[in-house]
């Protein structure tokens, strides 16, 4: 389910495909000739729509005066499939045409660094333009680790968001939970106490869920889950865990329905008081906002997990990747570009004028970030989790997206159809097993 991936930005592109404000010489296609001016140009591809792609318009622009011998192009490519796809088709390309600097997911930088695309950002740390390790050590733990392949920091990271559980607090109030509940078992309990029936018809649901993948993840990783073994040779949620998890989900759609299950964002649904909650990226607290407003007293609060264990909550977004095929002059720019982005100061404005979450631990004690966490506590929450190092990226791996649609199917069978736990599970970890069995025989193919 690549659509429900990636927060709001999904829906916003469809609007926003063919709308594109640039910096420097405008939107430019790939095929375009370089320019004879004497200066450097570069093209950064990305999915940013509305308010993102106006404040990376912005940051381009604050780095061209800061460059001056340096233009930059920012080019909106479509949703993040459409981008997958347009960075595929221009790396395979005769002569390839692809960009200097392009927004990447984790499991596509695998691919990338597999296939030698990518210069990886740790070869210009030590160089003039470089950065220290004190600089090295404000990125958040889990972003330093989730950019790394085989020992080396590839990508550097960008545009974050974290997965919450959003509420509507008088709701909750009224089945007596005054604060979000804390763990799973809790949450079963208010989600019980939130649905409303009146004769056969369900005027409110406890829980609202979106049929992709993440419904599963975000209690599992709550939970302390694991979907690799740590050498990421071997599928790790063939477990009880995992099994209890989608016991729960199971037990709250059948034989009795508390989950309003559908394809489509749950943003209206709680906003028309149709449900009582449901879990979704930090990226949709903006949209939320909107509308809702101050019609009811709604919140967030971090995914619960099942009592006893020490668990994580789901993080998602794009790193920014360097493409190591264009000249030595272009590949130097593009690292001082993927710098001057996620420096502190880029970043505190990314942050402050997007929603996105802090990239820094520095970020925790800028006046403008502390000014906004006070203005938007929702994004306050999900900031704090990123600060303390609870947030957990899903499987670095080429692969994974595969993967990620057995998990999808797995969820959607047991929550709409009613296939036993048990038998969802199992074939989501035969499918998985098979294609990272594949993936290790391919490599083994390639060794030879």
């Amino acid at each position: 389910m690549i659509r429900k991936r990636f927060g709001f930005v999904f829906a916003a592109s469809v609007v926003a495909a063919l709308l594109f404000v640039g910096c420097g010489n405008g939107n430019k296609s790939p095929e375009a000739e370089k320019p004879t001016d004497g200066k450097i140009h570069l093209q950064l591809w990305h999915y940013f729509t509305a308010a993102q792609d106006a404040a990376i318009t912005e940051l381009c622009k604050r780095f061209e005066q800061a460059n001056p011998n340096i233009m930059v192009t920012p080019i909106f490519q479509g949703n993040p499939m459409q981008l997958s796809q347009k960075l595929s088709s221009s790396l395979a390309a005769t002569p390839a045409n692809n960009p200097a600097v392009s927004t990447v997911y984790e499991n596509w930088t695998s691919d990338y660094v597999e296939k030698g695309y990518l210069a990886p950002v740790s070869s210009f740390f030590d160089k003039e333009d470089g950065l220290s390790a004190e600089e090295q050590n404000d990125f958040v733990q889990v972003y330093r680790d989730s950019n790394t392949f085989d020992g080396k920091w590839y990508t550097m990271p960008f545009n974050k968001s974290m997965y919450l559980m959003f509420y509507n607090a008088d709701m909750f109030d009224a089945a007596g939970y005054k604060e979000a509940p804390k763990t799973l078992e809790e949450f079963v309990d208010c989600v019980k106490k939130c649905t409303v029936r009146e004769g056969s018809r369900t005027k409110t649901y406890g829980f609202g869920a979106m049929l992709g993948g993440e419904v599963f993840t975000t209690f599992y990783f709550a939970s302390g889950g694991d979907f690799l073994t740590s050498d990421s040779k071997t599928i790790a949620f063939d477990s009880p865990l995992a099994k209890d998890i989608l016991q729960t989900l199971y037990d709250l759609q059948h034989p009795d329905k508390y989950i309003y299950a559908d394809s489509s964002y749950m943003t209206t649904p709680l906003a028309n008081k149709q449900i009582a909650c449901y879990i979704y990226s930090s990226a949709g607290l903006p949209f939320l906002d909107k509308q809702i407003g101050t019609r009811f007293r709604w919140a967030v609060a971090p995914v619960p997990g099942k009592a006893g264990t020490e668990g994580k909550q789901l993080m998602q977004g794009t790193n920014l990747g360097i493409f190591n095929n264009k000249s030595p002059e272009e590949i130097e720019a593009s690292w001082k570009l993927v710098k001057f982005l996620t420096s502190r100061e880029s970043s505190v404005y990314w942050a402050t004028n997007t929603g996105y979450m802090p990239i820094r631990y520095s970020m925790m004690e800028d006046p403008n970030v502390k000014a906004y966490m006070d203005k938007n506590p929702s994004y306050k929450i999900a900031a704090e989790q990123v600060f303390a190092n609870h947030g957990k990226i899903e499987p670095s791996i080429a692969v994974w997206e595969g993967i990620r649609t057995n998990i999808t199917d797995m969820v959607d069978t047991t929550i709409s159809k009613g296939t036993a736990p048990a038998d969802a599970l199992k074939i989501a970890v035969d499918k998985a097993t098979q294609k990272l069995n594949e993936v290790e025989a391919n490599k083994a193919a390639r060794a030879k």
